[in-house]
């Protein structure tokens, strides 16, 4: 009876000493791995005042600089040069605050993300390299008077 309890003992050693809890491997994010975009716009007659620019749509490119797609054109979430067509690998639209929040997978490659307004209906695109430590984009549109 005693080696029956000491080979029980040992055996529950080995399981309990072999056994990895997946909680182990889950970090907590860093700012790295979180994308945070704010959109806003400024009126012609109150140009000192932002509206957030709600509705926003915003589209993250991985893996590429903007640099890359100078020759491409913007079409309604895609970037198209002659045959060719880059889809988006993650989109968000602003909420009412004019903010929008997209969690990376990884990051340890370039990173472009384009804005089109929905106020303005302007474009715009921003790259970050794998060794910046922070993604936060803020675009402020301005409107002028015609």
């Amino acid at each position: 009876m005693k080696q029956m309890w000491l080979l029980l003992a040992t055996m529950m050693l080995l399981c309990t000493s072999c056994y990895q809890s997946d909680f182990d491997q889950i970090s907590p994010l860093t700012n790295s791995e979180i994308i945070q975009v704010q959109v806003s716009y400024t009126n012609p007659d109150a140009s000192n005042f932002q509206h957030p620019d709600a509705q926003s749509r915003v589209f993250v490119f991985l893996g590429h600089y903007s640099t890359e797609y100078s020759n491409y054109s913007y079409v309604n979430g895609k970037l198209v040069k002659e045959n060719q067509i880059v889809s988006p690998d993650m989109s968000a639209v602003t909420d009412d605050s004019g903010k929008a929040t997209l969690q990376l997978k990884s990051r340890n490659i370039p990173i472009t993300i384009l804005v089109e307004s929905n106020y303005t209906k302007r474009v715009t695109m921003d790259s970050f390299s794998p060794s910046q430590k922070e993604i936060a984009l803020t675009i402020i549109h301005k409107c002028y008077k015609e």
